[in-house]
């Protein structure tokens, strides 16, 4: 006849629940550490994988050229819209761009193609285009030369937002980053140039 230990069934469940605990516990932990990425983290991130990518980038046609009139050479510039989207899912590649940063930037894309068709240009650098769009800058590629030379001079967080200053000490550029957290992952949703501030 098989024999029962009553205690048996009091420590099981005891056992099963320190263990279901500690597991909880360690999930929670690891959560913490290694499924959130700090906003500071997340930006400097981003750079690492601009800076990798950026000549690549740059060959993407953000702008084209259309006729004034039908039958005439003369042509200005418009936005070329299945350039930006691509130059935009590029971003968004880089798992640290929020779909707001990308509508941010379909909104100032379709401002730049009503200025062009408004006030045509023909000639030199176009309006809206005339500087890195990320960086905000033309010059601050040689600030990408050492990954060490950012440095990030401030930083916040409250709740589901936060906030990032740069200061790139070749170029003098210093840019704000604003992150949501979104997606279960901070994301940055702009990133303005407060040089002069």
């Amino acid at each position: 006849m098989l024999k029962i230990n009553s205690n048996a069934f009091f420590y099981r469940p005891a056992t099963m629940l320190g263990i279901l605990l500690c597991m909880w516990l360690g999930c929670v932990a690891g959560s913490s550490a290694t499924g959130k990425e700090s906003p500071v983290k997340v930006v400097k991130k981003f750079l690492t994988w601009y800076a990798q990518n950026l000549h690549r980038l740059q060959t993407i046609n953000l702008v084209g050229a259309a006729p004034l009139v039908a039958n005439d050479t003369t042509q200005y510039y418009v936005v070329n819209f299945a350039g930006t989207e691509q130059y935009l899912q590029e971003l968004r590649g880089s798992g640290c761009i929020s779909g707001t940063y990308v509508e941010n930037w379909r909104n100032y894309f379709s401002r730049a193609d009503d200025n062009f068709r408004q006030n045509p240009q023909f000639e030199g650098p176009p309006d809206f285009f005339d500087y890195d769009l990320v960086m905000q800058s033309q010059d601050f590629e040689e600030d990408f030369d050492s990954p060490n030379r950012q440095q990030v001079v401030k930083e916040w967080q409250k709740k589901n937002n936060a906030g990032v200053v740069v200061f790139f000490p070749y170029s003098g550029l210093k840019l704000s980053y604003r992150l949501s957290f979104t997606e279960g992952k901070w994301q940055i949703d702009d990133i303005e140039n407060i040089s002069n501030q």
